[in-house]
């Protein structure tokens, strides 16, 4: 009764009544507000199912955006710093350090041999760092824009992420394992060839040692890197955002790589022992590992040049990541206001 008076009293004042208050007189009366549980129930399942499509909408765009930021910082740090990863990677096979390594394998072919594989290293950087900065991007939108996940805090938020980015390392193994080879004096012939003859689980070599890396890289890495891009005191130490974000680069690589270093190590000589047994078991690896350099080869062995190395790289992926996702994420920013302003 009071739905109709309503709309009679719309009607005297030259209002045409709603639709909503047209089909509500129509409706017959059960006396017990049935009708108005049913609509408000209906109302709020349409209202959630709109928030969750535009929250994974808005991480999705912020996934791209992030991951296409990093993709292109991750091939400028391919181009201008694949030579440490090299010399790395040499080192912890052989041991030694990092002038030993480097004039070795300068030796061995000057500047080709130090850029050897790059063809697969431009490929596999890029993808993972997409893969990385994606997953922080988007997980954190995610998490951040779900009711039931909200509460969660920064380090839950990260462990969801490094999950993603361990697993999806896993697809990449192939293109990793080629890479190896190809630095390796073996080179990629012989692994080709053994692929041919059924032997393709040689690609996946170390693939659970990488998956556990990745992981570890990650974690440490992006947490770190949350956590003091979200410190107030670091924001007013270091007002520039270029200077700021390579410090939080440098020292989110420092602690990510004193963790997940010895995961490396066991991943390298795994592959290379792949190219005469590939049948050889992590134990054996870590055995192998500790006969020759003991507890410091297989958690120190090419730290020091990694901790260099990966440093100079998160400083420079740092700022190109950062750089391009807020310019990304501003012209988003402001084509919605353009579209807005065009609904008005």
């Amino acid at each position: 009764q009071n739905v109709t008076t309503a709309a009679a009293v719309n009607t005297a004042a030259g209002q045409l009544p709603t639709t909503a208050f047209l089909r509500k007189t129509e409706r017959p009366h059960d006396g017990g507000g049935g009708d108005a549980d049913i609509d408000g129930g209906n109302i709020e399942q349409v209202a959630t199912a709109a928030t969750v499509r535009s929250s994974f909408h808005k991480a999705l765009q912020r996934a791209i955006g992030g991951g296409l930021s990093g993709a292109v910082a991750g091939v400028v740090q391919v181009l201008s710093l694949m030579w440490l990863r090299t010399v790395i990677n040499y080192q912890y096979r052989y041991g030694g350090n990092f002038i030993q390594s480097l004039s070795a394998l300068y030796g061995m072919g000057g500047i080709r041999r130090l850029y050897s594989g790059i063809g697969f290293a431009i490929i596999q950087a890029p993808l993972a760092r997409f893969v990385s900065t994606a997953a922080n991007d988007g997980v954190n939108l995610l998490i951040n824009s779900t009711a039931w996940t909200q509460t969660w805090g920064a380090g839950r938020k990260v462990l969801v992420a490094a999950m993603v980015v361990g697993l999806f390392r896993i697809l990449l193994m192939p293109i990793d394992t080629c890479k190896t080879y190809i630095e390796s004096s073996k080179g990629l012939t012989q692994l080709m060839e053994r692929v041919r003859m059924g032997e393709v689980h040689l690609l996946y070599s170390g693939a659970v040692a990488n998956a556990i890396s990745s992981f570890l890289g990650h974690y440490p890495w992006f947490y770190t890197y949350n956590m003091l891009s979200s410190n107030e005191a670091l924001l007013k130490a270091i007002p520039w955002n270029t200077l700021r974000n390579a410090f939080i680069g440098f020292m989110s690589s420092i602690v990510s790589d004193t963790v997940s270093n010895f995961t490396r190590v066991i991943k390298t000589t795994k592959q290379a022992l792949g190219a005469s047994r590939s049948d050889a078991t992590y134990a054996e690896t870590v055995n192998l590992i500790l006969a020759s350099g003991g507890v410091r080869g297989l958690f120190g062995r090419g730290l020091k040049t990694r901790i260099l190395a990966n440093g100079l790289q998160s400083i420079l992926f740092t700022v190109i990541w950062r750089s391009l996702a807020s310019r990304l994420q501003d012209k988003s920013a402001d084509d919605v206001n353009e579209h807005s302003d065009i609904n008005r």
